[in-house]
């Protein structure tokens, strides 16, 4: 890897561990494990879809960066459409996908 890289690697790193030290010292009188537990899981994915990247060929990404970005487009017109998109607390910014909500704009 170039120096560059590993840097990255090492600030992303640093920060992941103090968010989950943080995290930790701010549950630990709590008797729930659940955010710590979550959040150390998504920690592992977050780094092995970077890796994952970061190992890919980004060429890749010129081949499928205009059809993402008209999905992207259909998803925020989708929002729009009653019975599609979910409306709370008066926005309807949310799609309903089985077991979850989504929300495009992000």
């Amino acid at each position: 890897m170039k120096l560059a890289s590993t840097l990255l690697v090492f600030v992303v790193s640093a920060l992941l561990a103090l968010g989950l030290v943080m995290l930790f010292s701010a549950t630990m009188f709590h008797r729930s494990d659940g955010f710590w537990s979550t959040q150390l899981l998504y920690c592992c994915i977050g780094v092995v879809v970077c890796l994952g990247a970061a190992m890919s060929d980004y060429q890749l990404l010129k081949k499928v960066s205009v059809p993402a970005l008209v999905l992207a487009l259909l998803m925020l017109v989708a929002v729009m459409i009653p019975g599609i998109g979910l409306e709370r607390n008066g926005a309807r910014r949310w799609l309903q996908l089985p077991g979850t909500t989504f929300q495009p704009s992000e």
